[in-house]
């Protein structure tokens, strides 16, 4: 995980701004915390949970807060497991700036009711090669796991997020990219050495031809790549699932 230098000034900014106080707050007290490093992420160098007390013209009051530092993935702690030759692929193929550039453009109001981004509280540039994001702390809703329902109704919501004419296009991720970087270097030959066989994700939970059925949709990834590369692109939230999709407030938010 990313060293991180807190101040206290950054502090009563991020305070100020998630109380929603019209002038400016004084810290008492405040704590920073890890939590949930994704070190498979190329692009994340840490996960913090802030918290803390703040007494402004109101009171004393208790304030949250998320800070996510994204970097460019040359500092990502498994760079080594990269080829050298490869890593100028990687950077110019993985943009890390991306979650920076959503939250500060305006798609938040191209988004479809039911779906929102984050409260952001403050987005600073630690350096040329990272930034330091902070936002809402979301509470999801706890009760029972994601069913049919739920992927429907995300899905539907995806949906208008792709669909939606005037919303910034952002950067852009050609699919062909996963399959010449993680695919060709990870992934297929992963698959095609046998070792996936004993994996515990194919013990008693699909037919017995899956792995093979795998290897036979190998060959036709040169022609489903031409096909894609036709359509027209739309907007995406590029990692769509229900760590990243969080249900609360009777709604969804988007993150990462």
């Amino acid at each position: 995980m990313q060293d991180i230098e807190l101040s206290v000034s950054t502090v009563e900014l991020v305070a100020a701004s998630a109380l929603q106080a019209d002038r400016p707050v004084r810290v008492l007290q405040y704590v920073l915390e890890p939590f949930g490093v994704p070190l498979s992420s190329m692009t994340t160098g840490g996960l913090w949970r802030l918290t803390g007390t703040a007494i402004d013209d109101i009171g004393t009051r208790q304030f949250h807060a998320v800070l996510k530092v994204i970097h460019t993935p040359l500092r990502w702690a498994g760079i080594d497991a990269v080829p050298v030759e490869m890593r100028g692929f990687v950077v110019a193929h993985v943009p890390w700036r991306t979650e920076a550039d959503v939250y500060r453009s305006d798609l938040a109001k191209y988004l479809p009711a039911g779906l929102r981004l984050p409260d952001i509280y403050l987005i600073e540039d630690l350096d040329e090669d990272s930034a330091a994001i902070w936002m809402e702390d979301v509470q999801p809703e706890s009760a029972g796991g994601w069913d049919n329902d739920c992927y429907t109704r995300v899905a539907y919501l995806l949906g208008c997020l792709a669909g939606a004419p005037e919303a910034p296009m952002g950067a852009e991720r050609d699919i062909a990219d996963f399959v010449v970087g993680p695919g060709e270097h990870v992934f297929i030959p992963m698959l095609r050495s046998g070792i996936l066989h004993s994996h515990p994700a194919f013990d008693h939970a699909i037919d017995h031809h899956l792995e093979q059925d795998m290897l036979l949709f190998l060959d036709h990834i040169p022609l489903l790549l031409t096909e894609a590369a036709a359509l027209p692109r739309t907007r995406a939230h590029g990692d769509a699932c229900p760590q990243n999709m969080l249900r609360a407030g009777g709604g969804t938010v988007a993150i990462d």
